[in-house]
């Protein structure tokens, strides 16, 4: 027992002769960062029951309304997944002080709430897309096909696999649709021409080529339909006018696409003039198939549930509709058209709005209706805010 004392007395003699910060630095054995698992039954007592989450159950989520406000405008898309939570995909932010930049998602505070019936707040979170953190983007072109605009498909045709596969590897699930236009649309010719493109009226007297469309389609399904486009004979004809009928596309796309639940919808418009709308004098003999709306009212149906990227030239004043308006309104990009009219998708820069997107998820989700609201704030030469109020409907 003396031996015993008389070792521990010399080695505390030690240790305080040694300086602090020697001791500091001294190897010391690590802690155990994990710990053994916690039991989940007593002994002698059967395993508490694990009772499945949801699965879905066949939920379904309807936007109601949709109320963007503030200096950022925001647009999402929202849907019920698999596992029976609210799944959100909100479009990039557009950058307020620096055009042609999406905002990174590293620098912007995104937050999500949802409460349902009024009451009960479900557990929410968003976050930048990335390569594990993906989300849905349906992409759809809306695509002038008359006149000098035949290399605006060409240019698409060439450069879309190359763009797809660098949105993938940024965490985008994307399908792709083009719906092509002149004065008319979602017409298409003789049969033989196209077996992916559809049309759903005959082509009229005054746009009687062929403009057929493509619904939400998986890449190799939309190159088969950029391929018959091409050998087609319908690029680069018709027009006339100084005006076509972007907006009334535009609408007609957006009513008829089955988008997927929570994908963010983000259209691509291509074209070199301005719209008919409604009211400009000159489309009133356009018939109920493709008498144009007002871009006022496009817009307003959009607002908050779609951005529009824009490339073309900004020209038209009234009664027609500068395209340009379309992207400033909705929170997208205004690109001008190339001079050779050849779209290069990889060169854009639109590649980095797809990937600037954000992913939201909420839990606790049940039938009944649900306010939900994203509130992002971006600081630049000031601190910018935006708001976007959904109600939604889950049955």
């Amino acid at each position: 027992m003396r031996a015993r004392w008389a070792f521990l007395l010399a080695s505390a003699a030690f240790v305080a002769a040694v300086p602090y910060a020697e001791r500091a630095s001294a190897q010391v054995p690590p802690i155990p960062t994990t710990l053994p698992p916690i039991p989940t039954g007593l002994p002698g007592l059967p395993p508490v029951p694990v009772v499945p989450g949801p699965t879905g159950g066949g939920k379904v989520a309807k936007i109601t309304s949709a109320k963007p406000e503030g200096d950022l405008r925001l647009s999402a898309g929202l849907g019920v997944d698999a596992a029976g939570a609210l799944s959100i995909s909100m479009a990039a932010i557009k950058h307020p002080d620096l055009p042609g930049v999406p905002v990174n998602p590293l620098f912007a505070n995104v937050t999500i709430s949802a409460q349902l019936s009024g009451s009960l707040a479900l557990s929410c979170s968003i976050g930048g897309v990335s390569s594990s953190h993906t989300a849905p983007v349906d992409l759809v072109f809306v695509n002038d096909t008359t006149g000098s605009m035949s290399g605006t498909v060409n240019g698409i045709s060439d450069s879309i696999k190359t763009f797809a596969q660098k949105v993938a590897a940024g965490g985008i699930d994307a399908r792709f649709s083009m719906y092509t236009y002149g004065d008319a649309f979602a017409t298409r010719g003789k049969p033989g021409k196209f077996y992916v493109g559809k049309g759903d009226f005959d082509p009229p007297s005054f746009d009687n080529i062929a403009r057929p469309y493509v619904g939400l389609s998986d890449l190799g399904t939309f190159e088969k339909f950029l391929g018959e486009m091409k050998t087609s004979g319908a690029l680069g004809q018709g027009g006339g006018d100084s005006a076509e009928n972007t907006l009334g596309a535009l609408q007609y796309a957006d009513r008829h696409l089955g988008y997927r639940p929570g994908a963010a919808h983000v259209f691509v418009v291509v074209g070199d003039n301005p719209s008919h709308q409604k009211g400009d004098g000159t489309s009133n003999n356009y018939g109920p198939n493709w008498l144009p709306p007002s871009g006022e009212d496009v817009v307003s149906e959009l607002s908050g549930r779609g951005v529009v990227h824009v490339v073309g030239k900004d020209t038209g004043k009234a009664p027609y509709y500068n395209l340009k308006n379309l992207a400033d309104a909705t929170g997208g990009e205004f690109k001008p058209l190339p001079k050779d009219g050849k779209v290069d998708l990889t060169t854009l820069g639109l590649d980095a709005y797809l990937t600037s997107g954000y992913k939201g998820i909420c839990t606790g989700l049940a039938a009944g209706s649900i306010d939900v609201t994203i509130r992002a704030t971006v600081v630049g030469k000031k601190v910018y805010v935006g708001t976007l109020a959904f109600k939604v409907v889950v049955s």
